[in-house]
């Protein structure tokens, strides 16, 4: 009976691959991403854990650097292909990063995918946006943080991020200051009428 019901959800998941990569869209922009940020791997938080990688992911407006973090397989004996961005005769095509191996069906890590934009080559560098949220973020992860420091970086706290209709953590990090002097500003989320309101993180 239970590989009667394994092999039943398994067809089902092969039926429901084709509707789903039909609905991926495409991030295509004509501003190529900044070098790879150098990012030091914490301990590992136990067995079966695998790094994933930091990478310069696109917001609707802007690059936007997505830190490094440790993460289970979805599947045994699966490893991560990290996602890149394409040069394509002057154009930046995005290929998100994917559980892939392990005997598995390949997973693909939710990123925000808008349509295919055209945004100039230099931009206004503009404040954070506010984001509505509908539910209250889980209690904040103890983290613990390495005690060798990169020269002229500073430590970024991990924080719970609102993404694809639902709280992700973004793990700790040590990152160089953009600018001499800059300070890195927490985001915040406050209870806000009905909902709670956040306050993206950033340098300042």
């Amino acid at each position: 009976m239970a590989i009667s019901l394994r092999a039943t959800l398994v067809a089902f998941g092969l039926l429901l691959a084709p509707l789903a990569a039909s609905a991926q869209q495409t991030v295509i922009v004509n501003v190529p991403p900044p070098p790879p940020r150098a990012e030091m791997t914490p301990p590992s938080p136990g067995p079966g854990f695998l790094w994933v990688a930091g990478f310069w992911n696109w917001n609707g407006t802007r690059h936007d650097w997505t830190s490094g973090h440790w993460e289970r397989p979805p599947q045994p004996a699966q490893t991560w292909e990290q996602p890149q961005w394409q040069n394509e005769g002057g154009r930046y095509r995005f290929r998100p990063g994917r559980w892939g191996g392990g005997g598995g069906m390949q997973q693909q890590m939710p990123q925000p995918v808008p349509q295919p934009v055209a945004v100039p080559t230099a931009y206004p560098t503009a404040p954070p946006p506010v984001v509505m949220i509908p539910q209250a973020p889980p209690p904040p992860r103890r983290e613990r943080q390495p005690r060798m420091v990169p020269p002229g970086q500073v430590w970024v706290a991990g924080r719970w991020e609102w993404t694809n209709n639902q709280y992700a953590w973004n793990a700790g990090h040590f990152e160089a200051p953009p600018r001499p002097r800059a300070r890195w500003m927490a985001p915040r989320i406050v209870r806000h009428g009905r909902g709670w309101q956040m306050t993206p993180g950033g340098w300042r």
